[in-house]
């Protein structure tokens, strides 16, 4: 026999599935290929100074000299190549201090400084109406 407790679980599980199928799967941002390709590469020894840390934040272990390391463009943390790379397949920021690894953001390329962007108003186009707002939580008690 089900308890409440079990039947409140299969509820709100059924709800997230819902939900998962109304925005979709939620995947990490992985950043682009090459993005990763285009920053710079040394060893530990090159880049060292008395203040650099000595571990990898990733792994943890201790830099070796002849360690192969990759650092950020922005926030210039650098860590272990291998390290960075595996994280950066499944985010888009620093594992340090999380700034965006890309950098600024740029202006959309369909934006153009002289053309003026209309929004459309309650009562502008065809038929004139309001467009009713979305109630998302019908959709989950489906």
């Amino acid at each position: 026999m089900f308890s409440q407790r079990d039947e409140d679980f299969d509820a709100s599980y059924e709800t997230l599935l819902s939900l998962g199928g109304i925005i979709g799967d939620a995947k990490p941002k992985a950043t682009p290929d090459h993005v990763v390709a285009g920053l710079e590469n040394a060893t530990y020894k090159e880049w060292a100074t008395a203040e650099s840390d000595q571990r990898c934040p990733i792994c943890l272990d201790d830099y070796e000299p002849s360690d192969p390391v990759m650092k950020l463009g922005d926030c210039r943390h650098w860590l272990h190549k291998e390290c960075l790379e595996q994280w950066l397949k499944g985010a888009s920021t620093c594992p340090v201090c999380r700034k965006d690894v890309k950098g600024k953001a740029k202006r959309p390329a369909h934006h153009h400084p002289h053309v003026h962007h209309h929004r459309r108003r309650d009562g502008d186009g065809p038929g004139g109406g309001d467009v009713p707002p979305v109630n998302w939580l019908s959709f989950l008690r489906d």
